[in-house]
C-alpha cells in the first residue's frame, strides 16, 4: 500500500519529506512494538483473537496470482528473494464480524505467506491493526530504513482510523 511512496519518503534529494516523516516518528516512538514478531507468531495470535476459518483457494486463480505477485515484490522480499514457488500462503476467512467487512464482495479474508513475512487483507482497518501489531525491530528504527518508514506509515494510517 505504501511502498511505492518509499522512495520519495527516502530519496535523498526530498529532506523535507525525511524531516517529516522523522517528526511523525518521534510523536509515535511510544507505540511501537518492538522487537517485529515472525508471522508465525503473528498467525497464531489473529487465530486467537478472531473467529476465522481456512479459507481454501485454487493456485491458477486471479485472486492467488495477485496475493503472490504483491508478496513477490514487497519491502520484506527485498532482501529476501523469495521466489513465487517457495511461497507457503495461509488465509483465513473471518467470520460473522460486523466491524471487518470487506471492502469489496468477497469474504473478508486475511492472509499471511509464511516465508517473506507478507501480510494482505481485502479490510483495510483489519490490514492496518496486523501491520501495526508485527512490530518492528530497533536496528531497523536505527537505520531508519524501508521498514521502518513502511511500518511509521501504518501506524499513522491505523491511528487515523482508531482516534
Amino acid at each position: 500500500m505504501f511502498s511505492n511512496t518509499l522512495g520519495f519518503f527516502l530519496s535523498k534529494k526530498n529532506k523535507q519529506s525525511q524531516n517529516l516523516l522523522k517528526e511523525k516518528a518521534i510523536k509515535l516512538k511510544e507505540q511501537f512494538i518492538i522487537p517485529k514478531k515472525d508471522v508465525k507468531e503473528l498467525r497464531d495470535l489473529f487465530i486467537q483473537e478472531y473467529d476465522c476459518e481456512p479459507y481454501h483457494y485454487e493456485k491458477d486463480t486471479t485472486f492467488y496470482k495477485i496475493l503472490s505477485f504483491n508478496a513477490l515484490h514487497c519491502v520484506n522480499n527485498e532482501k529476501l528473494n523469495i521466489p513465487v514457488e517457495k511461497m507457503d500462503f495461509k488465509i483465513y476467512k473471518m467470520i460473522d464480524i460486523e466491524k471487518y467487512k470487506s471492502n469489496d464482495d468477497m469474504p473478508t479474508y486475511v492472509a499471511f505467506e509464511m516465508n517473506t513475512g507478507y501480510i494482505d487483507s481485502n479490510c483495510n482497518r483489519l490490514f492496518l491493526k496486523l501491520m501495526v501489531e508485527k512490530g518492528i525491530n530497533q536496528e531497523n528504527i536505527d537505520n531508519f530504513d524501508n521498514l521502518f518508514c513502511e511500518y511509521l506509515e501504518y501506524l499513522v494510517e491505523y491511528n487515523e482510523i482508531v482516534n
